[in-house]
């Protein structure tokens, strides 16, 4: 349950507590009804840390407690009152948490983006509700999951370089370093780049951290919502850009004809300026997969660094310095 939907039980409970204690129903009416909601509030309340502030079983028990005790209908209205009061305080600030804040999905979407929304909402709910560790820690867990969901959907197998090993279905951060590469390539975008990643390692770290906060937990779920809108929108926009295949006069195109290649636009004017490499022609390196080799040469493509190297026993290889995780030796 939500924290304003357990003071609104909490406000009834104690509205029913006055009424029989102020000349309303027989309590042979409405004891059941008292002790389910006693029974739904206990668990819930504990959950957050909180106690019940009703210390009656039944309703018979607070009719012993108000019969002995002066003061009349106005004194029993004001003993609930001030025990109902504190709680129902505290839950509506609970309520009032800040969420996450979302720019929203784009309009169209496939049915695996829609499941990927429902994960969305489903972590958020989880947040709302969140109160141990264990708790937080699960936020972090669902919005890996999400991530990994969405990184799978955006991710091609035509973004792998030459050289360069296929990411595991699992492995979130490299299908979408590759799909940044493949979408989002240049210097103009190279923090945009830098943010997406940043905010994964941000996320990673909340769903195994044993010293997270609530606030940990807001900044793992806002990360985990930027990603997910960025590579939507990078794929609607990359969508949109695909030129229309036409066929010539008198000739038909089938419902699977394939689309026109787009040739690479021309680097902008402000772009012309090659940046520095960090690798350089001569560079003894070593590759997880190829082994050793030596670079043949380093140049700046598209705002990335593209390394040719010629790796013993393997044959020349181009990479991605960026994501070939070569080592000087």
């Amino acid at each position: 349950m939500r924290p304003n939907e357990i003071a609104a039980e909490i406000e009834a409970q104690a509205a029913l507590l006055v009424d029989v204690a102020t000349g309303g129903p027989r309590i042979d009416d409405v004891n059941e009804d008292y002790k389910a909601r006693r029974r739904r509030m206990v668990p819930e309340l504990v959950r957050r840390g909180l106690e019940y502030p009703f210390p009656w079983a039944d309703l018979w028990d607070w009719y012993e407690a108000y019969s002995e005790e002066p003061g009349g209908y106005r004194a029993r209205r004001s003993r609930i009152r001030k025990l109902a009061a504190p709680l129902v305080e505290r839950l509506h600030d609970l309520a009032s948490d800040p969420g996450i804040d979302d720019l929203g999905a784009l309009g169209e979407q496939s049915s695996d983006w829609t499941q990927i929304e429902g994960r969305l909402a489903s972590m958020r709910q989880e947040l709302a509700q969140a109160v141990s560790l264990d708790d937080l820690q699960d936020v972090g867990r669902r919005c890996r999951e999400v991530v990994i969901d969405a990184a799978r959907r955006v991710f091609d197998s035509t973004m792998v370089p030459e050289g360069t090993e296929t990411p595991g279905s699992s492995d979130a951060k490299a299908m979408i370093g590759l799909f940044l590469a493949s979408r989002a390539g240049g210097s103009s975008r190279r923090d945009l780049r830098a943010l997406v990643r940043s905010s994964h390692t941000l996320m990673q770290t909340v769903t195994h951290s044993a010293t997270i906060t609530r606030a940990d937990a807001i900044a793992s779920g806002s990360a985990a919502v930027l990603i997910v809108r960025t590579l939507q929108q990078l794929e609607s926009e990359h969508a949109r850009i695909q030129p229309v295949v036409r066929p010539r006069s008198g000739s038909a195109v089938g419902p699977r004809s394939a689309p026109a290649v787009l040739p690479r636009p021309a680097t902008p004017a402000a772009e012309a300026t090659p940046a520095a490499t960090e690798w350089s022609a001569g560079d003894r390196v070593t590759h997880r997969r190829f082994g050793e080799g030596i670079v043949v040469s380093s140049r700046i493509v598209a705002g990335d660094e593209e390394v040719t190297v010629a790796f013993v026993g393997q044959g020349v290889k181009r990479l991605i310095a960026e994501f070939a995780n070569l080592t000087r030796k």
